[in-house]
């Protein structure tokens, strides 16, 4: 990741001394690599968004500024930038800094590889391997569901079962049987609307049919 997270309430104050000034329309301003690096400052809570009174900082029009052309951009990227995000992944950045940005990343990867369709989503699935381990409890449960639940993307998916490698598809297969989760994050394969358990089914049997 771009930051490390901080380490004590001395460096916490530094940093909120350091973005005090920042304009909120600095987003214009920034290189590619800065707004990445910007998110990801706010996703270890290195960039804060908020002073110790709870007060907005800043720094929180810029996120928010760089969250949206993110999301609602996905043409910006190649395929090969979703590994920038995947590597933002991180189980343990669930903090009030960062509250919903693992979802964030999530969504942001889905868009680029649906924004690329058939041949994004083949891509997104033959490269599941790649999230982190420390980013795996919660990256590979939301991608998959945000595929099964996008009508477009699910479709792209089960096409794209029929030229992954053995290995991707156990790999999936183990995902969505939850293998290795926590109970808590079982949410994404046990509840869900009745298309969404029938899609997630259905993946099951196609890609078990697949590895016989």
């Amino acid at each position: 990741m771009a930051y490390e997270k901080i380490k004590s309430h001395e460096e916490y104050l530094k940093i909120a001394e350091r973005y005090q000034d920042c304009k909120p329309d600095a987003y214009k301003s920034m290189s590619f690599q800065e707004k990445i690096d910007f998110f990801a400052g706010v996703y270890t809570d290195n960039i804060l968004l908020w002073d110790e009174n709870g007060d907005e900082l800043p720094t929180w029009k810029v996120n928010t500024a760089i969250w949206d052309e993110f999301l609602s951009h996905p043409e910006q990227f190649s395929l090969k930038d979703i590994h920038i995000f995947m590597e933002m992944l991180d189980d343990s950045c669930y903090h009030p800094s960062s509250i919903d940005t693992v979802d964030t990343i999530a969504k942001i990867i889905h868009n680029i590889a649906c924004f690329y369709q058939l041949e994004g989503i083949t891509y997104l699935l033959s490269h599941l391997q790649e999230v982190p381990e420390r980013g795996r409890m919660i990256g590979w449960p939301v991608t998959l569901y945000l595929l099964i639940r996008d009508d477009a993307a699910y479709a792209w998916m089960k096409e794209a079962l029929k030229t992954l490698t053995p290995d991707a598809l156990r790999l999936l297969h183990c995902i969505l049987g939850g293998e290795g989760l926590p109970k808590a994050l079982l949410v994404y394969y046990s509840y869900g609307s009745e298309t969404e358990l029938a899609r997630k089914a259905e993946l099951e049997r196609t890609i078990s049919g697949l590895l016989r």
